[in-house]
């Protein structure tokens, strides 16, 4: 749109070969993940801060469109398959309950935060 400022600045970054998109991966992942509990407008809301927080790597040309939406994909599938629809998640979420039962013991006996369920266990 300006060449002479790409031309004076090094406004753009370039990418000169294809690799999965890390951040479309992680932001897929949290779409897919919070689409298991949001319905309606704000399933829409979820799925365009991912598509908004997509959109600035393909713009400044750090990754191509495949990057983003074919790499990106199949990573957070893959990562969502593993973490949902097996034993994994179920066996990660009893060990990080079982480390973090020391910590939310104590903060469930302070007044503020022992009303709150993730403290509480409630």
């Amino acid at each position: 749109m300006f060449p002479a400022w790409e031309e004076r600045w090094d406004l753009k970054d370039s990418a000169s070969r294809s690799f999965p998109g890390d951040h479309a991966s992680v932001l897929l992942i949290w779409a897919y993940f919070m689409s298991f509990f949001a319905r309606g407008w704000r399933l829409l809301l979820v799925w365009a801060i991912t598509v908004i927080g997509i959109l600035p790597r393909l713009v400044a040309g750090a990754h191509w469109g495949a990057d983003a939406f074919v790499g990106g994909v199949f990573l957070s599938l893959l990562a969502l398959a593993w973490s949902c629809y097996t034993p994994l998640g179920y066996h990660a979420s009893e060990w990080l309950e079982k480390v973090t039962l020391p910590i939310t013991s104590r903060l469930a006996k302070l007044p503020l935060l022992g009303r709150m369920s993730i403290v509480s266990g409630r």
